[in-house]
């Protein structure tokens, strides 16, 4: 049995809407059960321990948890490298957390200014 707690109205699939539809479907198709509107406050030995959007406590009883959230740049440790190379270049991620595709993008126009 799978259970995904999101403290969000809804799950976030970035701009991939033809990905987030099929995974919409594998949700459906294994019976995964979505929490919405649902904070992870503690892990325990048991499970995990949770609060709705009302306030209510909740408990979600797991041998196993997979804990994923949301990310910062490094800020500090990218300015400990700027001076290592002629030219630096932050993008993706270390810029603000978003999907491939814009990592891509600004990837291939970082490379094409290299050296202008």
């Amino acid at each position: 049995e799978v259970s995904i707690v999101e403290m969000l109205p809804h799950l976030s699939y970035g701009h991939e809407v033809v990905h987030g539809s099929l995974l919409d479907l594998k949700l459906v198709e294994y019976n995964i059960k979505v929490n919405l509107n649902t904070k992870a406050l503690e892990i325990t030995e048991e499970g995990v321990k949770g609060e709705t959007e009302k306030g209510e406590e909740v408990f979600f009883p797991a041998d196993t948890v997979i804990y994923a959230v949301g990310q910062r740049p490094e800020w500090e440790r990218a300015d400990e490298l700027r001076d290592m190379a002629p030219e630096f270049y932050q993008l993706g991620d270390c810029l603000k957390p978003r999907n491939i595709m814009s990592a891509t993008h600004e990837a291939f126009f970082a490379a094409r200014d290299i050296d202008k």
